[in-house]
């Protein structure tokens, strides 16, 4: 076979590969991929967005990826991360959800079938919202636990004050019950 077919063999060979990371340098934002017998260079990865909106996912070590190659040279390649397979399945399997599952047991899945948002955390974990405009919340609220809160709460008819403030109020009748 000649040099120039052997080439092309290779390159053509080269376009799309399928592979696992082996090494991953998250500061550059670059992977090494085994695919068969090849150890790549350090490659980028594909994300969800990188302009002027950026996404951060990153892939990790032992997950199978695919490698686009322009011109079938590797070095030049990207990585597409994101195959199921047997060790790492899909978590559910209907096209109605949207759905992440992540490492420590934490799940964020929307239902537009049913029109249901749910986000659940391990235990111990904590959840910040900052709005420096507010938040508004529309509908019923059915809370657990306990609501601390450090400013004045007010609600339709119902006066919820900061212990420092003086107390719980109710329609205009006043409690020293601090909350």
């Amino acid at each position: 076979m000649s040099f120039d077919l052997t080439e092309l063999d290779r390159r053509l060979s080269n376009l799309i590969r399928f592979g696992t990371i082996a090494q991953a340098d998250y500061a550059t934002a670059k992977v090494r991929v085994k695919a068969g017998d090849i150890l790549t260079d350090w490659l980028p990865w594909m994300t969800q967005r990188a302009g002027g909106d950026i996404s951060w996912h990153a892939p990790e070590v032992g997950e199978q990826v695919v490698i686009l190659s322009p011109s079938g040279e590797l070095n030049q390649g990207v990585v597409m991360a994101g195959l199921f397979q047997t060790a790492h399945p899909q978590p559910v399997n209907t096209p109605e959800k949207q759905h992440t599952l992540y490492k420590d047991g934490a799940v964020f899945e929307y239902d537009r079938q049913a029109h249901h948002l749910k986000a659940v955390l391990p235990a111990g974990a904590t959840v910040e919202l900052i709005a420096d405009g507010g938040i508004a919340i529309t509908g019923d609220i059915t809370l657990t636990g306990t609501l601390t809160a450090s400013v004045d709460v007010i609600a339709n008819g119902i006066s919820l004050h900061n212990h420092k403030h003086g107390g719980v109020s109710v329609g205009s009748a006043k409690t020293d019950v601090p909350v």
